[in-house]
């Protein structure tokens, strides 16, 4: 993939279905259909990553006031995984954050998730807690870590 042939928007009412295909594939505990459908119509901001016309990858946040922002959601299509499209979805975001002049940027990811935390680590985000327990699931309880991004 070529990565000057990617497109970069919000997501659109279009796109709520194909991206909650790439929920149900991609996340162990994946948020609920109707959570999705609500996303165009809420105070969250989206980016969607596109290739020939097919989402590959999306991230939800939200602005929690002038110098801060939380990232709630981000997924990458199977299809996608390990070939960059995270890396350009999390660029465009630290781009996004920057130019509204936020200070910092908060998330938290399974602990057991591997790859997101070595993605975020290369972003610039640190380790801040650990939530012990903080996810349950059929797999059994898990802890929670959660990091900062500080521009």
């Amino acid at each position: 993939m070529d990565s000057n042939s990617f497109v970069i928007r919000p997501l659109l009412n279009s796109d709520i279905d194909s991206a909650f295909q790439i929920e149900q594939t991609a996340h162990i505990d994946p948020w609920s259909e109707t959570q999705f459908k609500r996303l165009t119509q809420s105070p969250y901001q989206t980016v969607a990553v596109f290739f020939d016309g097919q989402l590959l990858a999306y991230a939800v946040w939200f602005q929690l006031n002038s110098e801060e922002a939380e990232l709630f959601n981000i997924a990458v299509s199977p299809s996608a995984q390990g070939c960059g499209v995270g890396r350009i979805l999390m660029n465009e975001l630290k781009q996004a954050w920057d130019e509204l002049g936020l200070n910092q940027v908060f998330l938290e990811v399974r602990e057991s998730n591997c790859t997101a935390r070595a993605l975020y680590q290369k972003m610039g985000f640190e380790e801040i807690a650990i939530r012990p327990d903080y996810y349950s699931k059929e797999t059994g309880r898990e802890a929670a870590i959660n990091y900062r991004l500080i521009f």
